[in-house]
């Protein structure tokens, strides 16, 4: 082995590659595990959303029969 070391080696540039991209395999595992709990409140809150929605339309509904109703009464 050489006593003269080389940081733009082939050698030192991988090892760089490499240690970086090791680096980034922690921070991407924590994005990960991240995005897998926001993504279960987003589905939580779109399932709410379309429970809301449901109660609104049948409130509504029934608002519409019933001024039909009252309508149909005052004739």
């Amino acid at each position: 082995m050489s006593d003269d070391y080389n940081p733009n080696s082939s050698d030192s540039m991988f090892a760089r590659v490499l240690q970086r991209m090791d680096a980034q395999d922690k921070i991407l595992e924590e994005i990960h595990n991240q995005v897998k709990k926001t993504n279960g409140r987003v589905t939580v809150l779109e399932h709410d959303k379309w429970y809301q929605r449901g109660i609104i339309a049948a409130i509504t509904a029934g608002i519409v029969m019933l001024w039909e109703a009252v309508k149909l009464a005052s004739k």
